[in-house]
């Protein structure tokens, strides 16, 4: 009885909603200058997977749970599948596909999304355990229900689902989905109703800095969400008024940076170094729990051999390598963290030293992550 109580629940997640329209198999081309379509599909078999082109909103064949999955995971012709009130996505362990689901806050309206920035993360499928009637478990990529989420009591209440957006099997388009419909006005279960419009990729912009950093003794303190040096200050004059303000995020001066972080200043900004063999196009995020080092203080030998204690910074263009005269490595790209810990911004230093060889002109790519 426990078993078939939870098999009850499981099969109930949809929604009980009457709307005047039966289930229909007309599939419905998306139009370039519009925003969406509508889209009808009889998913009323129990075993039986519908997958989808969302490029061409129409449903390109069909396959049974079980026996025709793996033949389906190896092809890239479609984007996401929908099997009663399940959908899965051309991704994970469902498909070789770069497809993938992000889901909008509930207050979100389907008119008005009109783009994702590239770097949204997508959710993959994976592979969850699913109660059988006879207590045993199956395993299959994880799904989503197609038009709500149940809520307690009996009999059930329901909210509607969130708007999904799913990304194409080959990464380069995302199109928004929002189910309507799961039952007829017959009250028969599987037939389902949705929206569907392409939605923009917003790319991650890029600006380019260049900062005259030829001063010995002038630091150069940049916000990186305008992009732009907000003020200067003379070392050891005026580190301390610098290190109780928060409106800067990192700071330049000649070969050196610093962050506004630990001994540097008051903020909860920091510093991230990636691998060398990491382009900066490629990056496009970085983990949550992301550990950035913060500025530190160090001994700074002097020219008459004693030493002086400033934050620990970093080459702005290269490393520099043993030997007279020393050579040269291109320093790694950075991630600074801003200085309320909100934001995440990836910086490539390009330049040092201007076309007729003086130092101190850097210049730098800078693009929020």
């Amino acid at each position: 009885m426990k078993n078939r109580k939870r098999l009850f629940l499981l099969l109930m997640s949809v929604v009980m909603v009457t709307l005047g329209t039966s289930c229909s198999k007309d599939d419905v081309a998306p139009k370039e200058n519009e925003d969406q379509e509508k889209s009808y599909l009889d998913a009323t078999s129990m075993t039986t997977w519908h997958y989808i082109s969302a490029k061409d909103n129409k449903v390109i064949g069909t396959g049974e749970h079980g026996t025709d999955d793996a033949a389906w995971e190896e092809r890239t012709d479609w984007d996401f599948a929908i099997q009663r009130f399940k959908v899965k996505t051309n991704s994970g362990t469902s498909g070789e596909g770069k497809s993938g689901l992000y889901t909008f806050g509930k207050d979100v309206k389907f008119g008005a999304i009109t783009s994702l920035a590239a770097n949204t993360e997508y959710t993959v499928d994976t592979k969850i355990d699913v109660p059988q009637m006879d207590g045993s478990t199956i395993s299959e990529s994880k799904s989503s229900a197609v038009v709500s989420v149940m809520q307690g009591g009996m009999p059930p209440t329901w909210d509607k689902s969130p708007i999904y957006a799913i990304r194409s099997a080959d990464g380069g388009s995302v199109y928004k989905i929002e189910f309507t419909q799961y039952k007829n006005d017959k009250g028969e279960s599987g037939c389902v109703k949705y929206n569907i419009g392409n939605i923009a990729i917003d790319p991650v912009k890029v600006n380019t800095m260049s900062v005259d950093a030829t001063s010995m003794t002038t630091w150069h303190y940049i916000s990186s969400k305008d992009n732009k040096v907000i003020g200067t200050g003379e070392q050891n004059t005026d580190d301390a008024a610098w290190e109780k303000r928060t409106d800067w995020d990192f700071a330049i001066q000649r070969f050196k940076v610093k962050t506004n972080s630990g001994t540097s200043g008051e903020g909860k900004s920091g510093l991230y170094t990636f691998g060398k063999d990491v382009k900066f196009g490629a990056i496009t995020s970085l983990a949550a729990n992301t550990e950035y080092t913060v500025d530190t203080k160090i001994d700074v030998p002097q020219m008459d051999g004693s030493t002086i204690s400033e934050s620990k910074s970093l080459a702005v263009v290269s490393v520099m390598q043993g030997g007279m005269p020393p050579t040269w490595m291109k320093s790694p790209i950075y991630a600074i963290r801003s200085a309320d810990g909100e934001s995440v911004y990836k910086v490539e230093f390009t330049q040092y030293k201007n076309d007729k060889g003086k130092s101190g002109y850097v210049k730098y790519n800078i693009a929020k992550i």
